[in-house]
């Protein structure tokens, strides 16, 4: 085994006992882009990256959740925890080269988690870097009036994302919608998922415990 992913693991074990009610070990996690895609049978909304040998993306974030709570008890220094965030950073930039390019700001842990997370998650690197663009605590991106009224459309028809997708990806998904409804032998899927409410996007919002909405302010 690598010893990134030795060191991970074993951190994840060390603290497992402790923290073992908690969302970071009970939440059960996805690659929410690559499920949208499977259920409606569109294409080119997510992308796999390559990730350290040894660790999966749910590896991956309950790693960055341990490493907060470590910083919460007094384990680590703010230091510490900025340190183990950036070697995770870079390991993935290392492996996926075309990453690399977003440069996120390794004196920013929010922008790290995210990068983490979101490469962890299968974002696309156009949704990548709309997710790390956006400031944290600023502008709630779902007031964005254009958004509002593309998302909107769509959720007449289809679950809400269950990610923050770029405004192109947005885009690409109704012109994708739109082709597959002229197919007459194409029939969309009900909707329903525990993901698809306004409800359970402002649960994750309030209790900051999605990191696909960590960035977004409390409402």
């Amino acid at each position: 085994m690598a010893p990134l992913a030795k060191k991970v693991l074993d951190t994840i074990e060390r603290y497992r006992p402790s923290m073992r009610n908690e969302d970071a070990f009970k939440a059960e996690r996805s690659q929410p882009s690559v499920l949208f895609e499977e259920k409606y049978g569109f294409t080119g909304l997510s992308q796999q990256h390559n990730l350290p040998e040894g660790l999966t993306f749910k590896d991956l974030d309950i790693y960055v959740r341990v490493l907060e709570t470590a910083k919460e008890r007094g384990d680590i220094t703010h230091e510490e925890f900025i340190t183990n965030l950036a070697e995770i950073t870079e390991n993935l930039e290392i492996l996926n080269p075309a990453l690399a390019a977003l440069n996120p700001d390794k004196d920013n842990p929010d922008k790290m988690i995210a990068f983490i997370t979101g490469t962890g998650s299968a974002f696309s690197l156009r949704d990548l870097a709309f997710f790390l663009s956006q400031p944290t605590g600023g502008k709630d991106v779902h007031d964005d009036p254009e958004r509002k009224a593309v998302l909107g459309r769509l959720e007449r028809k289809l679950s809400s994302p269950g990610w923050i997708p770029a405004p192109e990806t947005l885009q690409d998904i109704e012109r994708q919608l739109g082709k597959k409804l002229q197919d007459p032998d194409y029939a969309l899927p009900p909707l329903g998922n525990p993901t698809d409410t306004e409800e359970w996007v402002a649960e994750q919002i309030r209790t900051q415990t999605n990191y696909y909405f960590k960035h977004l302010p409390v409402k």
